[in-house]
């Protein structure tokens, strides 16, 4: 089994709980986003069995900690924080901040 930090590889991501992130954002953030390197998925609850940009959650433990927050969306940045957590992907902005967080090449700037 793959960790989930292997499977998101490096760089930003964007998940989606049982939902593609890039149908549910706004095309101009999703395409702003994607010119900008991150990689989306959608998060499979109770299953390991994956397609290509997907996550499998099979004991539902991510499931259970985004619905109790009410979060459907999350924005994860390349050192794993979380940079945003939505319930509307609408919500999901331009990554101006995301570049201002960052170095070239992804890498976290130090606070």
């Amino acid at each position: 089994m793959t960790s989930i930090d292997e499977a998101l590889g490096p760089g930003w991501a964007i998940l989606g709980l049982d939902e593609d992130p890039r149908t549910a954002m706004s095309a101009a953030a999703m395409d702003a986003w994607e010119r900008y390197g991150a990689r989306f998925f959608t998060i499979r609850p109770g299953t390991s069995v994956v397609e290509r940009d997907e996550l499998g959650d099979p004991t539902g433990q991510l499931w259970d900690v985004m619905c109790s927050h009410g979060v459907k969306f999350v924005v994860v940045r390349p050192d794993r924080y979380v940079y945003a957590a939505t319930a509307d992907a609408h919500a999901i902005g331009m990554p101006l901040l995301a570049a201002a967080a960052t170095r070239p090449g992804g890498v976290p700037r130090s606070t």
